[in-house]
C-alpha cells in the first residue's frame, strides 16, 4: 500500500455498489446460497465487511495521512518486519529508524480520525506500551 489511490481502489472493490464495485454473486455460501434477498445480501456485505490496508514500505511513509483520510477505510496495519527491511534494516523493527517511521504513522493515522491503527505486540510488554499510546 502506497497511495491514497491505492486504498481507494481496494476500498471500492470490497464493497457492492453504490459504495464500490464488487461483483454480486447471491449463489455463494455468503448470499445463503440464492436464498438471501440481494439487497438483505448487499446491505449486510456493506455493513460488515472490513477494510484494512498495510503500511509496510517506505515510500508510503509520505501519504499515510492521505491514505487513512481514505473514506471506507476501517483500519491501517503497521507492517515492522516489511518497513524495516524497506529501510535497509531487515531483522530489526525495533531500529531508532523503524520506531521512528511507526510513530509517525501512528501520528498521521490519529490526525486523520476515523480509521483504527493496527499493530503487532509481540510481548505483554508490547501490548502495554501500544494502549498507553492509544
Amino acid at each position: 500500500m502506497t497511495t491514497a489511490e491505492d486504498t481507494d481502489a481496494i476500498v471500492r472493490a470490497a464493497h457492492f455498489p453504490p459504495r464500490g464495485i464488487r461483483g454480486l454473486a447471491t449463489t455463494s455460501r455468503a448470499g445463503r446460497h440464492g436464498l438471501m434477498n440481494a439487497a438483505d445480501y448487499i446491505r449486510t456485505a456493506n455493513d460488515e465487511t472490513v477494510v484494512i490496508v498495510q503500511i509496510e514500505d517506505r515510500p508510503a511513509l509520505a501519504n499515510v495521512a492521505a491514505i487513512a483520510r481514505t473514506p471506507g477505510l476501517d483500519a491501517v496495519f503497521v507492517g515492522p518486519a516489511n518497513l524495516a527491511t524497506s529501510f535497509g534494516y531487515p531483522g530489526q523493527p525495533g531500529h531508532p529508524e523503524v520506531v521512528a517511521a511507526i510513530d509517525r504513522i501512528r501520528h498521521d493515522v490519529e490526525g486523520a480520525g476515523e480509521p483504527a491503527l493496527a499493530n503487532f505486540a509481540r510481548t505483554e510488554a508490547d501490548a502495554a506500551s501500544l494502549v498507553k499510546q492509544g
